[in-house]
């Protein structure tokens, strides 16, 4: 009985593996447009490019940034669902080359429940049984080149470590100018004077 119970646990525990594996392979591609309006601001804010904007133009182009983050995460998440168990069972029969559906197949029911004594049908499902033994789930497959299939992605990496090279050390205040535009004339300015001045301007 021990034995029984730990085998349906270790097949849950891979049915769960498949299942949550299939959908991460389908919200990485969903997420990929949402996430490169993310890299528009990151990069933008990084290189310090929202200066060469008037403050209107500034405050329109975030607000259309943030829009367009939202419309694309609704569009594309919008009907991402978990994956069943028979997609999960597929998947694991598909990546361990087992014939005949036997995962699946250990699910099945007799079409008379009398049959379920029957020899052939015991045979059937211990033969099955050995075949879903060797279930393996293989690793993620790369699933965003479908949305991606110039692999800009790559290239938005890069960018944003060159970026946070360029900007080390003013990240913070890069990042809250990003998001804080105002009128020029709203921006304080500091002004050092000097009552006395100082001793490396006197000429002895």
């Amino acid at each position: 009985m021990v034995k029984s119970a730990s085998t349906r646990n270790a097949a849950a525990g891979r049915i769960f593996r498949a299942r949550a594996t299939l959908f991460v392979e389908r919200l990485w591609p969903a997420l990929l447009p949402a996430l490169g309006v993310v890299a528009v601001f990151v990069l933008a804010s990084l290189f310090n490019l929202w200066r060469f904007l008037p403050w209107w133009a500034h405050l329109g182009v975030l607000g259309a940034l943030v829009a367009g983050f939202v419309a694309l995460i609704v569009r594309d998440l919008k009907d991402l669902a978990w994956p069943s168990r028979a997609e999960a069972l597929n998947r694991l029969e598909k990546d361990a080359h087992i014939p005949h559906a036997a995962l699946r197949s250990r699910e099945d029911k007799p079409f008379r429940k009398t049959d379920s004594d029957n020899p052939l049908w015991r045979a059937h499902l211990v033969r099955m049984e050995r075949l879903a033994a060797a279930a393996r789930l293989d690793k993620a497959r790369a699933t965003a080149d479908r949305r991606d299939p110039y692999s800009l992605r790559y290239g938005a990496v890069l960018l944003i470590m060159l970026g946070l090279f360029v900007a080390w050390g003013d990240i913070g205040g890069r990042f809250w100018q990003a998001v804080s535009p105002r009128p020029a004339n709203d921006i304080p300015v500091s002004v050092d004077l000097w009552v006395d001045p100082p001793a490396y301007t006197l000429i002895s």
